[in-house]
Formats: C-alpha cells, structure tokens, sequence
C-alpha cells in the first residue's frame, strides 16, 4: 500500500457523516495470502465512522496485482461531474467554483498554488491547496444553480468581448464579492462592464485595461499573481469611489492585497 493519505481519509470520513459518501461497486482487495492491497483509505474512514456500509469484497489476488491497481485510471474531476449530471458549459462552471473557493480561502485574489508574500518585513512563503472537497464544490453548484449559471454566462460575455481575463477569474471573483462581500450586482457588473466594454470616466479602471491590453502583447508578460494584484486594486479603488491618476503594485512592499 502507498502511504496512508490522511486528508483523503479525512475527505471520505466526512462524506460518510454527512451521509453523501455513495456505494459505486469499488471494490476491496486483498491478495491470495490475506493482504490487504486496494481499499485501505475506504476502510481507515469506515473505522473511525464506525458504521457499516455496503462494500464489494474481492479475495485471492496475485500480489503482483498491486503494481497494475489504478494505473490507468483517471481520477473525475468537478467538470466531469458536472458534465455527467448535464450542466452546461461544465468546464467554466466548475473552475469558477474552484476560483471562488480558492479565493474564499485567502480573502485574496491569488492565482497561483505557490506565493510569496511580505508583510511588514517578513516573508511568508506557502503552498494554497483548497480544502473544500469536490463534494463541498458540487454541492454548492446545485443548492443555486441558477446563480452560478448566470455569473458563468456573465463571465464568458465579459471574456468573449476582450479575452484580458479567463472566465474563471470574473466569475470567481464576481462570486467571492457577491456570496462573501455580499456587494450588489450592480456594483459589480458596473466594474466589470466598464472594464471589458465600456470606456470610462473612471480613469483606474482605464488604467487596468491598458496594462492587461499591453500585457497580452508583451514578451514578458506578467506572473498571474501580480496580474491578479492589479485587478484587486482596482476593484478596491473603484469600490471606495477612489481614482488614480497611476496604476502601480509592488509586490515586495504590498504584499498579497485582500478583496474589500
């Protein structure tokens, strides 16, 4: 067995009380000498769940068997899913999601799984790995579909008309602002016309677009973090009804700026 992974142990434990864990024929297996070699994850929850469930138990594998265990197997992501249960555009719904929760985790907007982040002299560095798990996620989805549906369709529009930002990075933040920050709809799609339709009397966001537009061209383009630092600031100059006549990020001394 490889070793035991406790957050997939952890991950499964909670489907199991929370009653969404589902019987879909895995099997269990041990070898012809009575080892255990497929199913130690199911079974480590199932013991601290203390319950039963309904399992397939399969006996009298060649040891060898092992090596060839999960090899070809691709584990479903949140679009598959999503695609299964007949969602539209399931690829841009379940990595708005995955954005939304990523950015729900820090209060920031990082694009990145690696970070560097200064605040008063210190530097921080650390791995982001979104906790929720994919049940959380799916979950989330179809408790308001409508909802993510529409920010998705939203996202996409803003996206098509531009293509400065990916449909993940509006919808995700449009969702974090509007389900979190609980701003209005009117004040973000205000922020997000202006930047991808309109021109502005609001000379920040004027800024941005330039940035994004010059950046799109340039042989050394931006790192998603700092691209997503910008974009915070702005949000957070215009939400304030605050202007600038300079754009600028410095990520040595600002550090990861959180939403407002």
């Amino acid at each position: 067995n490889r070793n035991r992974n406790k957050d997939h142990v952890k991950s499964l434990l909670n489907n199991m009380k929370q009653g969404t864990w589902r019987f879909n024929g895995d099997t269990i297996r041990f070898d012809r000498g009575g080892e255990l070699i497929d199913g130690q994850h199911r079974l480590a929850a199932l013991v601290e769940f203390g319950k039963p469930l309904p399992m397939i138990v399969v006996k009298g594998f060649d040891k060898e068997a092992i090596k060839t265990i999960d090899q070809e197997v691709k584990p479903r992501n949140l679009a598959d899913l999503f695609k299964m249960n007949g969602v539209k555009d399931a690829t841009n719904v379940s990595a708005t999601i995955n954005r939304f929760f990523a950015i729900s985790e820090t209060n920031s907007f990082i694009s990145s799984n690696r970070y560097n982040n200064s605040h008063g002299g210190g530097t921080i560095s650390g791995n982001l790995k979104c906790k929720i798990t994919i049940d959380a996620k799916y979950n989330e989805y179809f408790a308001n579909p409508d909802l993510w549906d529409n920010i998705v369709l939203y996202a996409r529009r803003c996206y098509k008309n531009t293509r400065l930002l990916r449909v993940s990075d509006i919808g995700g933040m449009y969702a974090f602002l509007y389900l979190r920050m609980h701003h209005s709809d009117e004040e973000i799609i205000g922020f997000f016309d202006r930047l991808c339709f309109t021109q502005t009397d609001v000379n920040v966001i004027n800024l941005l677009r330039d940035l994004l537009i010059r950046d799109l061209v340039s042989k050394n383009p931006m790192t998603s973090l700092v691209k997503s630092q910008y974009l915070v600031k702005t949000w957070n100059y215009y939400i304030k009804g605050k202007d600038v006549k300079v754009l600028s990020y410095n990520k040595n001394t600002e550090g990861i700026i959180d939403l407002i």
